[in-house]
């Protein structure tokens, strides 16, 4: 049975990136033909609040004052180095690295660039909106960030729009998986109206 890291946050806090990687290890179906690990980037409360504004810009780790920014960055980098020991100790065949954009982006970037020194196979899975963070960055992020989506081995994203915008800076293999949506939470109406409005989306 082969071995996947899953590194990415499960909650809390409650975010969409969160649930999704939690409703992954929690998929019975996959553990029963890989064994998932979890390596949880979910950063604690008692290094870091959520509940301020700004938490999706290069300025949310300044959000709770200077100290608090510190802790958090001596935090980060240590999760760095307990990843290492955490390959060492678990010797995975795949990773798989789940991404939002921003500091989020740059924390996945380290953690690929370790993995590849450790010759480990990466599944970069961005659950962002890469093309905006893409086009938005100025010529140096640019470069880093084809830089590592070159180093990956697949990227997974959530459209075939973003698939064919990676499929022209990457040479990287990239698939598209839509967003699952749990039905069963819903009345029929509502059911019926999701699957005509996706069957209608291009």
């Amino acid at each position: 049975m082969k071995k996947i890291i899953i590194v990415g946050p499960v909650p809390p806090p409650l975010g969409g990136i969160e649930l999704y990687v939690k409703k992954l290890i929690d998929y019975n179906e996959i553990n029963n033909k890989y064994r998932l690990i979890l390596f949880n980037t979910a950063i604690p409360e008692n290094i870091r609040s959520f509940k301020k504004r700004n938490e999706r810009s290069y300025f949310s780790f300044l959000s709770n004052g200077i100290i608090p920014a510190f802790r958090l960055i001596i935090y980060i980098i240590e999760t760095f180095f307990k990843f290492q020991k955490f390959l060492v100790t678990n010797k995975p065949d795949i990773i798989q690295i789940f991404t939002p954009s921003y500091w989020g982006f740059w924390r996945s970037f380290i953690y690929i660039i370790i993995s590849k020194m450790f010759r480990i196979k990466v599944i970069f899975h961005l659950l962002n909106a890469i093309d905006v963070f893409y086009e938005e960055a100025s010529l140096t992020p640019k470069f880093f960030i084809k830089l590592i989506l070159n180093k990956s081995d697949v990227l997974l994203v959530q459209s075939d729009g973003i698939r064919n915008f990676l499929e022209k800076i990457s040479k990287t293999p990239v698939i598209a998986i839509y967003n699952g949506v749990e039905l069963w939470k819903y009345d029929q109406f509502t059911v019926n109206k999701i699957l005509f409005d996706n069957q209608n989306i291009e």
